[in-house]
């Protein structure tokens, strides 16, 4: 289950408004740091799961951290090919779904 549906009062409008508001400035940062290690993202992200509940800012915080893995993952994942587009993708179609559930009134 994703870290944005975990928490049932958390609606997927909201999580993406959060990560919209995400400023040009903190996602090259992030990048930057990803570009040199991704480690940190991933620790943060295997503590969240490990949680029961979680609130709107960690939902998003979640959403953009596993697009940033994503991201390096694409850029320098040595698995093949096929398995780099599924795990890169996985979670931009996520935040389709999440778009999809806003749209239609269903977030």
């Amino acid at each position: 289950m994703s870290n944005a549906r975990k928490n049932e009062s958390t609606s997927p409008s909201d999580v993406l408004k959060g990560l919209f508001s995400i400023g040009l400035e903190q996602l090259e940062v992030d990048l930057s740091l990803a570009k040199r290690d991704v480690s940190p993202f991933r620790l943060k992200e295997r503590n969240l799961q490990k949680r029961s509940r979680i609130g709107l800012n960690d939902a998003v915080k979640s959403v953009h951290r596993r697009l940033i893995i994503a991201s390096q993952m694409f850029r320098s994942s040595r698995l093949p090919a096929d398995l780099i587009l599924f795990s890169s993708t996985q979670m931009a179609h996520e935040v389709a779904e999440m778009s999809c559930a806003a749209a239609t009134g269903k977030g």
